[in-house]
């Protein structure tokens, strides 16, 4: 009874080795690169927005809630380089007029072809269109 309960053990312990090593292998590709947030900032952080032009934003959808748009999308590093940047997404009325918003900046690390969801509520029901701004901190505005 016992080299018979010892046996089903044994058994049991490498089906489950087994199941975990073909775990293993479809992990293996971890797909495409990530960013990392680290954060909120009240202001504009000091620095440079020249590094707009290596990002992009990859549409997801835009939404109503409460009578708000709400955008979900990718910002997205399509740039060479490691980069450490602050964004906000800023929106605009139907006049093409800024909607005052909290002043919020995120912090971002983002490595070549890696990106980060966004989610951005409109402040107002006013707003109607958004862009996103951002600077690259610690570099000198041109």
């Amino acid at each position: 009874m016992i080299t018979r309960t010892l046996l089903t053990l044994s058994s049991l312990c490498a089906l489950l080795v087994g199941c975990g090593s073909n775990t293993a292998e479809q992990d293996s590709d971890p797909g495409p690169p990530r960013g990392e947030v680290h954060g909120e900032v009240a202001e504009r952080p000091e620095g440079t927005s020249a590094v707009e032009g290596e990002l992009e934003t990859l549409l997801g959808q835009m939404r109503m809630v409460e009578g708000k748009r709400v955008v979900d999308f990718e910002l997205r590093n399509r740039g060479e380089r490691d980069l450490e940047i602050a964004y906000r997404v800023e929106w605009m009325d139907r006049r093409g007029n800024a909607v005052a918003d909290d002043g919020s900046w995120v912090l971002v690390h983002l490595p070549p072809g890696g990106s980060v969801p966004v989610e951005a509520s409109a402040p107002s029901r006013a707003a109607e269109s958004w862009s996103v701004r951002a600077v690259e901190p610690g570099t000198a505005e041109n």
